[in-house]
């Protein structure tokens, strides 16, 4: 697992505990949002989603799945 991804579940390990959980899937999702915005590619988090089911619902809610992923035609 790389640096990121350590600290990520790390993290999450402190932090999530003390979150109701009603409010953690909201929670590790900025988590993540954070971790990307400094620069954590997306592909990089799939070594934490592995760690953690909060942190694969909230990987996968920010993610568009490519299977789903349609072409749209637009008329000129």
């Amino acid at each position: 697992m790389n640096r990121e991804s350590t600290l990520l579940v790390g993290l999450w390990d402190v932090v999530g505990d003390h979150i109701s959980k009603a409010q953690r899937v909201d929670a590790v999702i900025s988590i993540l949002r954070l971790f990307e915005d400094f620069g954590m590619e997306l592909e990089d988090f799939e070594d934490a989603i592995d760690e953690d089911p909060y942190i694969k619902n909230g990987y996968e809610s920010i993610v568009e799945p490519e299977d789903d992923y349609k072409d749209e035609e637009y008329e000129e």
